[in-house]
């Protein structure tokens, strides 16, 4: 069977001459409130798992992911929408002194990533954690209030403006949520890939065990503590109860169900359906 899967095209940019891998690059997949900033905070202090920002964040400007002691120039005209460029500041920025690179991962990044390059040939060596919170209707309602109050790290600052309630922005994140954990699912069974799964439930009960669990992922004795939270509050707090309560109050109903892709179901011989034909794709002989 046939489908729409992208496949790499000809004209992906490979990696110069002068390019340096990584010893090894850990990629941190997931989606937003998921607490990856906080990880990202923790496995830098070991100073041994890299520093996972956002590095493919196409819409971050290149001054919050340069760092003046990596030693790099400012990017070019329009040097920052390229990926290739965006691989040397995780290169320089992002990787600890025993060759460890780490970045962020999200969903759109990783779109925007393999339509520019390799990424086997620019990270050959290659591991994956994912980070998930098992509360998706708590994790769409996170993001609703961060998009509201435009507050998306906790600094124990007051959010302004006040947010303001809306179930079907918090549905229509629920939904781009499980897409997105959908399409990392996906991804991860057509590459063979075991990624080390964390969640944020993990996370927020024992932060130094799940740093410790990555430290062990990725084959690195940790020679310290991972240390203590810096700046990183959390957010979650009575108001994420009460648009919890309000929107399934007003989202209620056995009657609705999501759409699903068309299947054109055809009976064949013997006592089963059969679904030879789907508009993802057809079947081959």
């Amino acid at each position: 069977m046939t489908g729409p899967l992208s496949r790499p095209s000809a004209s992906l940019t490979g990696p110069p001459p002068d390019w340096a891998p990584p010893r090894l690059t850990c990629f941190l997949t997931g989606t937003a409130r998921t607490g990856s900033s906080y990880l990202a905070h923790l496995m830098k202090g070991t100073g041994l798992l890299g520093w996972p920002r956002e590095f493919f964040n196409r819409s971050i400007p290149p001054k919050y992911i340069l760092d003046p002691s990596a030693g790099l120039p400012p990017p070019l005209a329009g040097q920052s929408a390229s990926v290739p460029w965006r691989c040397r500041v995780l290169a320089a920025v992002g990787q600890s002194p025993n060759g460890i690179a780490s970045t962020k991962m999200f969903a759109d990044h990783l779109r925007w990533v393999v339509g520019q390059i390799r990424i086997a040939e620019w990270f050959p060596t290659l591991r994956f954690v994912h980070l998930r919170r098992e509360d998706k209707l708590g994790q769409a309602i996170s993001a609703a209030i961060a998009a509201e109050t435009q507050v998306w790290e906790g600094h124990g600052r007051k959010p302004v403006p006040e947010p303001i309630f809306s179930a079907a922005t918090i549905d229509s994140l629920l939904r781009y949520i499980l897409n997105c954990e959908s399409m990392w699912s996906a991804y991860f069974l057509r590459n063979r890939i075991e990624p080390l799964h964390l969640s944020y439930e993990e996370l927020d009960l024992d932060p130094v065990a799940s740093v410790e669990r990555i430290a062990s992922y990725l084959e690195v004795d940790l020679v310290a503590s991972p240390g203590d939270s810096g700046p990183y509050v959390r957010q979650r707090n009575h108001l994420n109860e009460e648009w919890r309560a309000r929107y399934l109050e007003e989202v209620a109903d056995l009657n609705l169900a999501d759409g699903l892709p068309k299947i054109s179901a055809k009976r064949d011989r013997g006592p089963f359906w059969r679904f030879p034909s789907l508009t993802l794709g057809k079947r081959q002989p």
